[in-house]
């Protein structure tokens, strides 16, 4: 005899990112561990690098203002604008 496996979820199916949000927030995953399944992958490269970058003091302080008036952390100020510089560069290297 064959047994028949309930193949139904308590996982809704979700019509936009929104939705999922509002239940991820109101459920724990452990309610659903017995609907996962193990996944593998690979990762090529890390998806985010850090290196140490050295700020004279008035430099470094004049970074935390300008952040701070921008309501962002400045290690993500110095960030945007690294990036920014990067765009400049390859608009003047085409």
């Amino acid at each position: 005899m064959v047994e028949s496996v309930n193949t139904a979820t308590k996982i809704p199916q979700f019509r936009t990112r929104e939705e999922a949000a509002e239940f991820w927030d109101t459920h724990d995953s452990t309610e659903f561990e017995d609907e996962f399944e193990p996944v593998e992958f690979e990762v090529a490269r890390p998806l985010l690098h850090q290196f140490p970058v050295a700020f004279e003091g008035e430099v470094f302080d004049r970074i935390v203002t300008a952040a701070k008036r921008r309501g962002v952390d400045f290690e993500r100020l110095a960030e945007q604008w690294v990036v920014e510089g990067l765009e400049r560069d390859e608009a003047a290297s085409s």
